[in-house]
């Protein structure tokens, strides 16, 4: 039972982009919790408020159901695009990004917090 615990714990891991980028950095010796003190990049900065803004207007546009499906059609396809760079930066010399690496699954966990807000909308929305 117990091994059997530890296995569908593991899959869950592996399965989710964000714990398995927090899992293998945790296997580097990363602490994510000491990188989030580190600034972020002004350009990403930007994207989040701009995202938040977005987000935050689509109650008050005319078609909100519309507005909030192209809202996550384009916050899904920025996550993808973490989500590819940090397996090409792990399929790479990992340990020589590793701070890269650390920024992307930042960046990838604002995705995440953002995505969940997108599925809260959209149940208000219904």
């Amino acid at each position: 039972m117990q091994q059997s615990t530890l296995i569908n714990e593991a899959y869950r891991t592996l399965k989710q982009p964000l714990a398995r980028a927090r899992y293998l950095l945790s296997l580097h010796g990363m602490d994510l919790s000491a990188e989030q003190a580190k600034p972020m990049d002004g350009a990403f900065l930007m994207q989040q408020m701009e995202l938040r803004e977005t987000l935050e207007d689509i109650t008050s546009a005319v078609d909100p159901v519309n507005e909030l499906l192209a809202f996550d059609a384009r916050l899904t396809q920025l996550t993808q695009s973490l989500i590819s760079d940090i397996d090409q930066l792990f399929s790479g010399e990992a340990q020589q990004n590793l701070d890269k690496i650390s920024d992307y699954v930042r960046r990838l966990q604002f995705m995440s917090k953002l995505g969940e807000e997108v599925r809260m909308l959209e149940e208000q929305l219904q």
